[in-house]
């Protein structure tokens, strides 16, 4: 039994593993999603700042009928404190625009492919305006940061409360759907209910920390990816450790007991991952 364990961890950590290396490049690109409060309602332009300076001369080309030309040059032109703009230079690698669709004194800007890990927002508006935001340290793959117009702040969404709040909603709904087909193979609560909760709530764990590091890792991509590969894991893991650990019926009735609750907890939530 030790062995059959020892052999599904080993897989659970491969299979963890392999996304990331064959999707190094082929896969989601890392993305900087900002979302601007307070804007004015002057023409506004946004660009990212960096501490590395442009190698090449080459301006983006900006068309004149299109784009303000005096703010396209005072982006070009900031350098305060060794930041620079990287939307205006050709040799960019972040995707994105820089005209700001204002709202109801709101908008939203995104960039991506290869967004950097430490940068400042900067915002040019017509009516002669000039803000800066603190330094941003990017954690996410997919960060969205909030930035206020008015004082300059910027802060990056927290990842880990919203993933908490799947988790638990996760495995209540995961111990009711089990819990329902655990009563259907004329398993009792008083004999089998302790076993089923710890081994729901370990396993449920473990596929938390998996999508949490699909998360971190590529995104809303990452985490579909790890919880189809967890859940698959896991399927084996359950089986076995019901099969052994429960003490009601046939291996047999425990082993299809485990399966068919697992079937129906992953299309659960697969739809519920899909969903939110």
């Amino acid at each position: 039994m030790k062995k059959i364990l020892f052999s599904i961890l080993i897989i659970l950590l491969l299979c963890l593993m392999l996304p990331a290396a064959a999707l190094a490049d082929a896969g989601p690109k890392p993305s900087i999603t900002v979302k601007a409060v307070n804007m004015p309602d002057a023409l506004s332009y946004m660009d990212i700042l960096v501490t590395e300076k442009s190698e090449r001369d080459d301006s983006r080309y900006f068309d004149e009928q299109e784009y303000n030309q005096n703010l396209i040059q005072r982006l070009k032109a900031y350098s305060g404190d060794g930041w620079y703009t990287t939307m205006t230079y050709e040799d960019s690698l972040i995707f994105g625009g820089i005209h700001c669709n204002v709202k109801d004194g709101a908008c939203t800007m995104r960039y991506s492919y290869r967004p950097p890990d430490r940068y400042r927002i900067i915002v040019v508006t017509e009516d002669g305006g000039t803000v800066v935001s603190n330094i941003i340290e990017r954690k996410n793959f997919d960060s969205t940061v909030y930035f206020d117009y008015a004082t300059g702040e910027a802060r990056e969404k927290a990842v880990l409360p919203s993933l908490a709040i799947q988790f638990i909603t996760t495995c209540l709904l995961t111990l009711l759907v089990e819990g329902l087909v655990l009563l259907l193979f004329r398993f009792t609560l008083k004999k089998s209910l302790v076993p089923f909760l710890v081994i729901n709530i370990v396993t449920q764990l473990l596929l938390f920390a998996a999508v949490m590091a699909g998360m971190m890792m590529m995104g809303a991509f990452g985490a579909l990816i790890f919880y189809v590969l967890a859940e698959f894991a896991i399927f084996i893991l359950e089986c076995v450790l019901f099969a052994a650990i429960l003490k009601e019926h046939t291996v047999g009735r425990r082993i299809a007991f485990a399966a068919a609750a697992n079937v129906l907890s992953f299309v659960a939530g697969l739809i519920m991952i899909l969903i939110f």
